[in-house]
């Protein structure tokens, strides 16, 4: 019987293991859709965005990257989708970053940045904009992305 219940506890946690690597279709679909861009905690109680739960989630992903490039690519992902993407790049493949986000730098575009309870309008591309700042620190905590 001790056999028994130890096989199982072991299946079970290879079973959550191996799921948390899998990024199925929705995931990718709610990043691409978030309107808003955010790291660290947001809102009045301090809690992490919907969209950097499901960021992180991809970034632990064995296909993290591809997904990531996906998106950076992809004309249907909001440019705040694009801003996490980029923060992916930053964090699996940094000597990549420049190259892969050069045409999102160069659309020229603004996003919507929530920091703790404040949501403002960002450039992406200007010099010292988002793009500039998550080159220069990651996105592992939101006082990297302040001015």
């Amino acid at each position: 019987m001790h056999h028994l219940l130890l096989a199982a506890a072991v299946s079970l946690f290879l079973t959550s293991s191996a799921s948390e690597d899998v990024i199925d279709a929705d995931l990718v679909a709610q990043l691409a859709m978030t309107p808003t861009f955010a790291i660290g905690q947001v809102g009045l109680v301090g809690h992490i965005s919907h969209g950097e739960q499901v960021y992180r989630r991809i970034l632990r992903s064995p296909s993290g990257f591809r997904i990531f490039a996906e998106l950076l690519r992809g004309r249907v992902a909001t440019t705040e989708a694009r801003l996490y993407a980029a923060c992916g790049i930053r964090h699996l493949a940094p000597a990549a970053f420049d190259g892969m986000t050069r045409e999102l730098r160069a659309a020229g575009s603004s996003a919507s940045v929530l920091y703790t309870d404040i949501l403002r309008r960002e450039s992406i591309g200007e010099r010292g904009g988002l793009l500039d700042r998550i080159k220069k620190n990651g996105c592992n905590a939101s006082y990297h992305l302040h001015h």
